[in-house]
């Protein structure tokens, strides 16, 4: 039992020094760890009546409750990783896409299942599930501020922190953040390799259909954008959305930093299929 939980225990035959001891059923029956195996319940009970040579035999079968079958399923190493790429997939493709809908609800309740399972299992405690949602609301507070700063930072280190805190032990962390991160990554790629073709997804990027020349942006419409032309924002920059450029609707990418809707914008590059923008400087009259 010692070699169990201490690598540096040696039994001669059995185990070398270095390693834990791990042992089958039937090993352990053959090291007379273990007195006997049975294969269902009808067996053990047959040997009960055996040993204590009677047949007043009740048995008494204890079901989960619904709390605790959310705990065995979220906190089993299969399904963990399904959860976190669940999760992960609906929070990055609710950013990306505008409103809040079915995968933001999803991406929230597969979070919800991960943590809360962890928590009523007695794996993760109250703070961890603290942390994250302190990572959320610092997410929520950089999409309101200016560039990528402290906010954006210290929100993806509480998130990351949080998950990893949440598991039994940092092996089992670790490889189920991998595999939701490889997971996640591949089917995100698929979603914007198909969204790109939607009008969801083109009020985020520009199309691929527009070309480069010279400093200014022709679309399959024959819209030409030049550098310095000022316009209006018609939706939140952050920092992609739509803005109206002389007579035209098109879409663009702030600078960096987030315009409100109605703010005065003006082009300050061109490049490939993308139209960059910055906040246009009333000069004092």
């Amino acid at each position: 039992v010692a070699a169990m939980a201490d690598a540096d225990v040696v039994i001669e035959g059995v185990k070398e020094k270095g390693k834990i001891l791990s042992l089958t059923t039937g090993e352990a029956l053959e090291l007379g760890l273990i007195d006997k195996q049975v294969i269902n319940m009808e067996e053990l009970i047959g040997e009960v009546i055996a040993t204590e040579k009677t047949d007043n035999i009740q048995v008494i079968e204890q079901k989960m409750s619904f709390s605790e079958k959310i705990a065995h399923i979220a906190t089993n190493p299969y399904i963990a990783p399904i959860l976190l790429t669940v999760g992960i997939v609906g929070t990055i493709t609710e950013i990306l896409t505008p409103g809040f809908g079915i995968p933001g609800l999803l991406g929230l309740i597969a979070f919800g299942l991960f943590f809360g399972g962890n928590f009523l299992a007695g794996a993760a405690q109250f703070w961890v599930l603290s942390l994250f949602v302190l990572g959320i609301l610092l997410l929520i507070m950089e999409m309101f501020v200016p560039g990528f700063g402290i906010f954006g930072v210290a929100g993806i280190l509480s998130i990351i922190a949080s998950v990893i805190m949440a598991f039994p032990n940092p092996e089992q962390a670790m490889v189920s953040i991998l595999i939701a991160l490889i997971a996640s990554g591949v089917i995100i790629y698929f979603l914007v390799k198909y969204l790109i073709k939607t009008p969801i997804f083109d009020r985020i990027i520009l199309g691929t259909k527009q070309e480069k020349s010279d400093g200014y942006i022709v679309s399959s419409k024959e819209v030409v954008i030049r550098v310095g032309e000022k316009g209006k924002a018609i939706t939140p920059l952050r920092p992609a959305g739509v803005a109206i450029i002389g007579n035209n609707q098109v879409d663009v990418l702030s600078e960096g930093q987030f315009l409100p809707s109605g703010s005065d914008i003006v082009v300050i590059k061109v490049e490939g299929n993308k139209i960059l923008v910055k906040k246009e400087k009333k000069e004092n009259v």
